[in-house]
């Protein structure tokens, strides 16, 4: 029974791998190879903002979009985009990561490089207003001062699980931890600071474990397209899959989604 119940899952995610590979197909380049960053603004719409080589464009993830319609907005030069223009250097020509820690509002915690900045990303800002926090070390800061090597000098991807209290999973690397970035931040959990799960090798990990290559070593973008369920969306290269990260999940279940190309063939 039991190896009927896994081929039957087996099975269901091939099939549900070419509907899933489907979405990303309108992928422009250089997107279409290569997510340096990845945010959500809106879970239900699974609006997507993607950063790729000092570019920027908007993207529907929805499994309701129409084809054809996915591309919300073009792919720009953040430079010359009409809100992430204000990005200062480096980020304006090349972001690490990107986490929207505030939907509402669109506020976007980025990193490049060993740094870190708060940007609002609201069409309706005010001109000149949007860098909420400027450029900084991580290295030191009141926030972000506490992460540990690799992740103080280099972070691949970010995601926001919850974002009242700004609880941030990050990966470097091989490795992936869990860290409480709120600007007052109560240690509600007893960790006795920040660091909600340390650094630890993806494949050694209770959860990230069953993550299959390249995504086991290397994870470019991470997207929560569901905080609820903690179901992500994860780039690596070019290669897209959807993971399940809750804890209560039972072992063996939790790729929602086969690797796939991103690319056209």
């Amino acid at each position: 029974m039991i190896a009927i119940d896994w081929l039957s899952q087996r099975m269901g995610l091939a099939a549900s791998k070419a509907a899933f590979e489907e979405v990303f197909m309108e992928l422009p380049p250089p997107f279409d190879s290569k997510i340096d960053a990845a945010t959500c603004t809106s879970h239900a719409r699974r609006h997507f903002v993607l950063f790729s080589a000092g570019q920027v464009m908007s993207y529907s993830a929805s499994a309701k979009a129409k084809p054809g319609q996915r591309i919300i907005e073009q792919p720009h030069a953040t430079k010359a985009h009409s809100v992430f223009k204000e990005l200062p250097p480096p980020f304006d020509r090349k972001i690490d990561a990107a986490a929207c820690v505030d939907k509402r509002s669109r506020q976007f915690v980025l990193f490049s490089g060993g740094q870190v900045m708060l940007y609002d990303a609201q069409t309706s800002s005010r001109v000149g207003s949007r860098v909420l926090e400027p450029p900084r070390p991580t290295k030191g800061d009141a926030i972000f001062g506490e992460l540990p090597p690799p992740f103080d000098t280099k972070i691949d991807a970010v995601t926001c699980v919850h974002e009242t209290q700004r609880k941030l999973v990050l990966f470097s690397g091989g490795q992936m931890m869990k860290y409480g970035a709120a600007p007052v931040w109560v240690d509600a959990e007893g960790f006795g600071g920040r660091i909600l799960k340390p650094p630890r090798p993806t494949k050694a990990d209770d959860v990230y474990s069953e993550l299959p290559p390249p995504f086991d070593t290397k994870i470019d973008a991470a997207v929560c397209v569901n905080p609820a369920n903690r179901h992500f969306v994860l780039f690596s290269g070019g290669q897209v899959m959807q993971f399940c990260s809750w804890s209560y999940k039972p072992a063996g279940e939790r790729v929602i989604e086969l690797p796939c190309s991103t690319m056209r063939i």
